[in-house]
């Protein structure tokens, strides 16, 4: 993929998941699909957007359940499917990596659910190359946040590291095969590669 900015990074992946995976999540969820991206920005829309909810769902009952969504587009990716998170990001001013994001925030929301109501409820990833959706999985974040804070130790199960992007972060990584022996995971789509 080309060096692109932020913004139309996430304004790729929105059009992606909206054109090739919600019309595939929609019937395995039995529910509608709305993404934050459609609905005019507003204080409760970029509250729900800083914790990480990129769409709702609503099922046939009118309930409304946060999605989390992530398209990959790499050769690796597309050989390696894994569930990704953004751990942090470096504070200029301080000099240091700023950890409150959107790792901390989901984990915090898992683990004190009184405090806090906003949290996806589930997370979607998916790998798109060169034109085709070469694999999607979703998951329950509750499991795979805990999954994380219970292995986020082990360099087998979750990977932490610097992308090679121009905004300077860090991404932890859970491979989805491995996850997958542990937590329920679904498969929205995936192509076998030949």
């Amino acid at each position: 993929m080309p060096d692109t900015t932020i913004h139309e990074r996430m304004k790729r992946s929105a059009k992606d998941f909206w054109n090739d995976i919600r019309p595939l999540l929609e019937p395995n969820l039995n529910a509608t699909i709305h993404p934050l991206e459609l609905l005019q920005r507003n204080e409760l829309v970029d509250a729900f957007d800083q914790v990480g909810i990129d769409a709702f769902s609503v099922n046939k009952h009118g309930y409304l359940q946060g999605l989390a969504s992530r398209m990959q587009y790499t050769r690796y990716a597309e050989q390696h499917p894994v569930f990704t998170f953004r751990y942090a990001l470096w504070n200029y001013r301080r000099n240091n990596w700023d950890f409150n994001r959107e790792y901390e925030r989901k984990l915090y929301a898992v683990n004190h659910p009184d405090d806090a109501i906003m949290c996806p409820h589930y997370h979607v990833e998916s790998c798109k190359r060169e034109g085709n959706v070469k694999w999607s999985y979703i998951t329950k974040t509750a499991d795979v946040m805990r999954y994380i804070e219970a292995n986020l130790e082990d360099d087998k199960k979750i990977h932490v590291f610097e992308p090679r992007t121009k905004e300077k972060r860090l991404v932890l990584s859970v491979s989805i095969p491995e996850y997958e022996k542990h937590c329920e995971i679904s498969s929205i789509v995936e192509e076998c590669n030949a």
